[in-house]
């Protein structure tokens, strides 16, 4: 199958978003005065917490106001340190910002799909946010179209997410067909799970060769961004 046109998820895909939650928490723990910070300890719970309260935005149960008042207060609390978790969010949602860092292999990705497919961004988070991350990395122009969630109004894996993407690309690339589409990404509850329900090919980037759960149909799993280079070409 030649695919031409790919829907590229940002988080842990094509832009780093754990290396700037090490990054803040280790410099949020100095600035506001909570004491030693150990990451083996640190890093695990946050990222437990933070996927939890994800999972509740994709389900439906948690807004994304809620994820930001209850993150950082819960990371806190289960570190057992006292301190104003909401400050900490606003600090790290500033870093976040203007953290452009890209997974290996994303810019050369980038560069080998532009003017060779339409690239578009399959995102949850805020519009602007999203837009100066892809900006400070350098990877804005290599987007075709963005679809983020916070200026849909849909989350992934919402299938109001996906109807408003395939409606934009049929209004804008009309010549484009459904099964010529790939959806790209690190997530299955978010990424493949909304691929699948959608109707799409899904591409699951697992660059930990995670084995994913029994049932799952997903069309391609790879562990490095290059390899999305075959899919594109038929090659596969």
């Amino acid at each position: 199958m030649t695919y031409r046109a790919v829907l590229l998820d940002l988080d842990d895909t094509i832009l780093d978003f754990h290396a700037c939650v090490r990054y803040t928490l280790e410099s949020g723990f100095a600035k506001f005065h909570l004491g030693e910070y150990r990451e083996e300890e640190a890093l695990p719970v946050f990222r437990r917490i933070s996927d939890e309260l994800w999972q509740g935005i994709e389900k439906g149960t948690v807004s994304f106001e809620e994820m930001k008042a209850r993150r950082f207060p819960e990371f806190l609390e289960a570190m057992h340190v006292q301190g104003d978790g909401r400050a900490f969010e606003a600090y790290f949602r500033e870093v976040l910002y203007v953290s452009g860092i890209p997974v290996q292999g994303a810019m050369e990705l980038l560069e080998n799909l532009h003017d060779r497919v339409i690239v578009c961004a399959a995102s949850n988070g805020p519009g602007d946010q999203q837009r100066s991350r892809l900006k400070e990395a350098g990877m804005l122009e290599y987007f075709d179209e963005l679809f983020i969630s916070g200026d849909i109004g849909f989350s992934k894996p919402d299938i109001g997410f996906y109807a408003f993407v395939l409606d934009t690309l049929e209004k804008e690339h009309p010549w484009l067909r459904k099964d010529e589409i790939l959806c790209v990404g690190d997530s299955l509850s978010s990424d493949i799970a909304g691929g699948i329900q959608a109707g799409l090919d899904t591409c699951w980037y697992n660059p930990e060769n995670k084995k994913a759960p029994d049932g799952w149909v997903i069309t391609h799993t790879i562990e490095r961004l290059a390899e999305i280079n075959a899919l594109i070409s038929g090659s596969v």
